[in-house]
């Protein structure tokens, strides 16, 4: 709309042809200015974004293979599950963002359960490739266990200090 009007008024005025390319650069470099800004905040906002969601990585040895649909039925609850169960127990738990998650398919009896650990702490997800098991650490981690036929979470677990 700005530049459209520059480039009439500029068209308009009686002034020689290289003071009206002047003009009408400047009024180009006037909008490119403007519009990279808002790209500049637009991917700004897409990389803090990206940042924000957590970090999950299939741990080796498991015994089935998840369908998508399965993982996103998973991790959309998990979070709202363990803020209100660690809340039951009266446990602090860290920042969200800061958690990276494991997960490891296991089969029982022919039941089929996702065990789920969460670990603090920003790490190359090669290191999450295999199944941890702690013990203290405080906080920094937890466990549980995801049911991806009923579509439910069990056992929470916070570790104790160190």
């Amino acid at each position: 709309m700005v530049l459209a009007a520059s480039i009439t008024k500029l068209a308009n005025n009686r002034i020689q042809p290289t003071q009206k390319a002047a003009r009408l650069m400047r009024a180009l470099c006037a909008q490119m200015t403007i519009t990279k800004t808002i790209i500049f905040i637009v991917l700004f906002a897409m990389a803090v974004n990206a940042t924000a969601e957590n970090i999950w990585v299939m741990a080796k040895g498991g015994v089935w293979e998840p369908k998508e649909s399965t993982l996103t039925a998973m991790k959309s609850g998990v979070e709202s599950y363990v803020k209100n169960e660690a809340k039951k127990q009266k446990q602090q738990l860290l920042d969200w963002n800061e958690y990276m998650f494991q997960y490891l398919t296991v089969e029982v009896k022919d039941k089929k359960s996702i065990l789920i650990n969460a670990i603090c702490g920003k790490r190359n997800p090669q290191e999450l490739e295999n199944f941890y098991l702690t013990a203290g650490g405080g906080n920094c981690y937890f466990s549980l266990e995801y049911n991806p036929e009923k579509k439910r979470y069990y056992d929470l677990f916070i570790n104790g200090g160190t």
